[in-house]
């Protein structure tokens, strides 16, 4: 039997897992992970390439959200290359993300290193920049918004732009929700208001094409932003049309650099995460993502759970 609990407080649950409580833990940061080593090095930890890139995600059907100077004022104020440094400690790649996640996905999409540098300029820190946007855009002593922020995110990343927004006049109050309050809320009865923020988003996305090509269509169920765009909608199409893989590629390149430059979302970066487990756990490789996520159904929870065990006699040398 696998007992799945959903413990709110991260601190509670490392706390549980360092006291042998808990057996698997899934989503833990890199710094979480770091301390975790110090404490209890016997505990395996397997890295696991993230995917999607975090974001802010503004709603784009809601002033003053609908002006595009603000939502790039707001991706002009946050310091990726800062963030990389200091608070993931360079562990990952610095630059922004748009829809396809083109490190893991060579060939599809359009990857940073492509971009023009202007487009580049849009997503360099320059708060100078980001003010006069704001001031363009009717918001010279900036604004107060809220964001709905689902407590499986990093918190302590949203403090930190929290504090890069109010430097350009951005009082962004952060509303915290548990996972489940956040699905309800957010997902199933669209009461968030103004941002929303969770561990993931839609850009880098490592799906098939033509899914990833959906993720801002108009009325499309995961389209949090509320996109409503007709040129943005026009790429399904074009993509459902294509005769070769070479054409399919081309769309989906289009497709990114439309969502680069529209910023219908906030880039952050893709971070690592770690699954911890314990050293009674045997013949786990991180198969819990799949678990939770439900992949596959009852078939693909038991294919994965036939693959690790637990040797209870090697538990009980670490709890005497």
């Amino acid at each position: 039997m696998i007992k799945f609990l959903i413990i709110p407080d991260d601190n509670e649950a490392l706390e549980m897992m360092r006291a042998g409580k808990i057996d698997i833990m899934d989503r833990v940061f890199l710094k979480q992970a770091k301390s975790i080593q110090k404490t209890n090095p016997e505990i395996l930890q397997i890295f696991i390439p993230r995917t999607p890139t975090v974001t802010i995600q503004p709603r784009n059907d809601r002033a003053p959200f609908t002006d595009i100077r603000v939502r790039l004022a707001m991706q002009m104020a946050i310091d990726l290359p800062s963030i990389a440094k200091n608070h993931y400690e360079g562990s990952v790649d610095s630059y922004p993300s748009t829809l396809t996640a083109t490190k893991y996905m060579k060939g599809w999409g359009f990857p940073y290193e492509e971009w023009p540098q202007e487009l580049k300029n849009e997503y360099a820190y320059n708060p100078a920049l980001a003010r006069k946007l704001l001031a363009d855009a009717g918001y010279p002593k900036g604004f107060e918004t809220n964001v709905i922020a689902d407590t499986d995110g990093d918190m302590e990343l949203l403090g930190i732009v929290q504090s890069y927004f109010a430097d350009i006049g951005i009082k962004m109050k952060i509303r915290q929700m548990d996972p489940a309050s956040y699905t309800d809320f957010v997902e199933n009865q669209r009461k968030h208001d103004q941002l929303v923020y969770r561990p993931y988003g839609p850009l880098g996305q490592t799906y098939a094409p033509l899914r990833v090509i959906t993720r801002f269509q108009t009325g499309y169920a995961t389209n949090y932003a509320m996109v409503a765009d007709p040129d943005f909608d026009a790429f399904y199409g074009k993509a459902l049309a294509t005769k070769t893989e070479d054409e399919l590629k081309q769309v989906l390149r289009d497709a990114n650099e439309y969502v680069a430059r529209k910023h219908f979302v906030i880039s952050l970066l893709q971070p690592l995460e770690y699954s911890l487990c314990q050293p009674w756990i045997k013949g786990y490789h991180a198969q819990i993502y799949s678990l939770w996520m439900g992949v596959g159904g009852a078939s693909m929870l038991s294919f994965y759970t036939a693959r690790f065990w637990m040797d209870k006699t090697l538990k009980k040398t670490y709890q005497r």
